[in-house]
């Protein structure tokens, strides 16, 4: 969230409730019953409400789930990216094994099969400058739907 302010936190669960919330509701469901915990959280200054961690969780959860064998992600340098960076080698180095089921779709297992993430300039890589047009085309894709959403139940 851009604005940690109540007006923004009360558009952003009325737009969640207008969802098909229930899908999701691991993820959805503290905001979607208004929960005051993760109400507090949004609101409290230095917690971050950046969904990049999670969406890269998903990422590697995904791509783990799928790939046979060892595996690098190249990403667009950004420092979102270098905020985590410490969390992922952390992820990434851990040899314990074990598994986590975060939703009914969504599992990972260490050790993982991923082994670096590298940041590079997506100028000079086309496939990073291919994902960054298809991820901004989700985000525009979601906004959509929901802004559609919103107006078919006015």
């Amino acid at each position: 969230m851009k604005e940690k302010t109540l007006d923004s936190v009360s558009l952003l669960i009325s737009k969640i409730r207008r969802l098909d919330w229930q899908r999701l509701k691991e993820f959805f469901g503290p905001l979607a019953f208004n929960h005051p915990d993760c109400i507090d959280a949004i609101m409290t200054d230095g917690i971050s409400t950046d969904a990049s961690f999670t969406i890269l969780n998903a990422l590697i959860s995904r791509t783990e789930m799928m790939s046979s064998g060892e595996y690098a992600i190249e990403h667009d340098r950004s420092k979102n990216l270098l905020t985590y960076n410490e969390r992922l080698n952390f992820l990434i180095n851990c040899d314990k094994e074990g598994e986590f089921k975060h939703s009914e779709i969504a599992t990972i297992s260490f050790p993982l099969n991923l082994k670096k993430v590298y940041q590079i300039d997506s100028k000079e890589s086309p496939s990073v400058q291919l994902c960054d047009v298809l991820i901004g085309a989700c985000i525009e894709s979601v906004y959509q739907l929901m802004d559609s959403k919103v107006l078919n139940q006015n």
